[in-house]
């Protein structure tokens, strides 16, 4: 009987603990990606605060949990930014203004980003594939 209890304990207390996806766990944002988030995505009236726009805190310590594998509300069925395929992550055609999208193109009411500042936005989410394709490499 006692040995049938702690099997019980030990189950609950595997379920009951926090699961973080292992993606997000290991994932760390570059600092230029910092910076153009920063400068453009969670500033007042944006993706940042108690109450961001979209239900999106893109600030930086809260950035990752919000995108990686997070499921986009304006498009069922995409994922703001998808570790598996991450061509077709939702934040790279928001930013881009590609056709499907929903809304505006990102940053709203402001200039598009550069260039430069989308190829390193695409670069950073890209570069996810690569680490999640290596066995045991952090995602």
């Amino acid at each position: 009987m006692r040995k049938i209890l702690e099997i019980l304990i030990v189950i609950l207390v595997s379920l009951a603990s926090p699961v973080r996806p292992r993606c997000q766990e290991q994932t760390t944002l570059p600092d230029n990606i910092k910076s153009i988030i920063g400068r453009n995505c969670s500033i007042s009236g944006c993706h940042q605060g108690r109450y961001p726009a979209g239900n999106l805190n893109l600030e930086p310590d809260k950035f990752l949990a919000s995108v990686l594998n997070a499921a986009s509300l304006e498009v069922p069925g995409k994922k703001i930014v998808d570790p598996a395929a991450p061509e077709k992550s939702y934040l790279l055609a928001k930013i881009k203004g590609e056709p499907g999208i929903v809304g505006a193109r990102m940053p709203a009411n402001r200039r598009p980003l550069s260039a430069d500042e989308i190829k390193s936005v695409e670069a950073w989410v890209l570069s996810l594939k690569d680490n999640s394709s290596r066995p045991g490499a952090p995602v």
